[in-house]
């Protein structure tokens, strides 16, 4: 899709108020909605203005039939509990306009049925803080003798096992979010990043990149699909592997005493494919299948598109139901939400970091 400047813009409106120049509109004539005349298109409308908005945000675009059952079923709640909704939303819009106090934001419950309006403070986010966890052992449990019980049957305190649950930073809510993360930023910079700005070690990140309805125990559940990140793909030297003349063995062999060949396995493995192939690649093939992968030197904006390309082959595919990713290209920050973030731990004590705030990617 062609980005449209403001140049682009300002050409389009220009040639629009030259073409209405002699147009003449008729007189406007209020109507009343009629979902079931399909000659008044009053539907048709609604269609063509509904898929203009979803060319604007890559929304699935949408037809006649499917328009005039929801826009059939929503009229009643647009006269009503919707339009009252907006209207408390907007006066809140106000207050953050205005850049009021958080105390004076309100939530609001509304019972149209009974006439019965009520508006309360809102409550605080929640903070999230390092928390300890007693995990007391099972009377079942083998392992656990018999004197770790007192006379009442209860387990004594040197045999319940504390762990610590970590927050990082410490005291944050759902609106806080680490920053300062450029997308140009390399996955071994990003990594280098967190153990100097943070004393976070990076161990491990899959990316959310869609969601798929599963059948479990006969429920519907929606789970999600990501791929792996971090620990990145290891770059494989094709100029240590052995000669593709030698046998299975003579090439196992030759990889296990050059000791720059690492890992053993790994390059063990690939030997066997070129024998497989019957040549090495050539510097265009392999740097083609660094590309499709992605190794400590993927930037973040490159792993955001590799995800975005994941999604919309799986959606075509039906590995997925919907894209957790999308347009980014167009956009100028893309936000991690807490939920998926990769795992860390404290540089310093080694503990696994259970909570860490949303990462902000600009």
């Amino acid at each position: 899709i062609e980005f449209i400047t403001a140049a682009i813009l300002d050409e389009l409106l220009l040639e629009l108020k030259t073409v209405t120049n002699d147009v003449t509109l008729p007189t406007e004539e209020t109507q009343d909605f009629e979902k079931d005349d399909d000659y008044n298109f009053h539907i048709e409308f609604i269609t063509a203005a509904a898929n203009l908005r979803c060319d604007n945000y890559s929304i699935t675009r949408t037809d006649f039939h499917a328009c005039k059952v929801i826009a059939g079923k929503i009229i009643a709640a647009i006269a009503t509990t919707t339009a009252a909704a907006c209207g408390l939303v907007i006066l809140e819009l106000f207050k953050l306009v205005l850049e009021k106090d958080t105390e004076s934001f309100m939530n609001r419950q509304i019972g149209l049925a009974v006439n019965n309006y009520t508006s309360f403070t809102q409550e605080p986010p929640v903070k999230y803080k390092t928390t300890v966890e007693n995990i007391i052992p099972s009377p079942d449990d083998p392992s656990i003798p018999e004197d770790a019980f007192d006379s009442f049957g209860k387990i004594k305190p040197e045999y319940i096992i504390k762990k610590t649950k970590l927050s990082y930073p410490e005291n944050h809510s759902v609106w806080d979010k680490i920053s300062g993360i450029k997308s140009d930023m390399t996955l071994k910079e990003f990594a280098n990043w967190l153990e100097n700005e943070h004393k976070l070690k990076m161990t491990n990140w899959s990316f959310v990149y869609g969601s798929k309805k599963v059948v479990q125990d006969g429920e519907t559940k929606v789970q999600n699909v990501s791929a792996p990140v971090f620990p990145p793909k290891v770059v494989l030297n094709y100029d240590l592997l052995p000669s593709l003349d030698l046998s299975m063995a003579q090439a196992t062999g030759a990889i296990m005493r050059n000791q720059a060949a690492k890992p053993t396995q790994q390059y063990i493995a690939l030997w066997k494919q070129c024998k497989a192939a019957g040549k090495l690649p050539n510097a265009d093939e392999i740097a083609a299948q660094n590309k499709e992968s992605i190794i400590e030197t993927t930037t973040l904006r490159e792993i955001l598109e590799y995800m975005e390309n994941l999604a919309i082959e799986a959606e075509k595919e039906g590995k997925i139901d919907n894209k957790a990713i999308g347009n980014i290209k167009e956009r100028k920050i893309w936000v991690i939400p807490s939920s998926e973030t990769p795992v860390c731990k404290e540089v310093n004590t080694g503990e696994d970091i259970d909570h860490m705030a949303s990462i902000k990617i600009d």
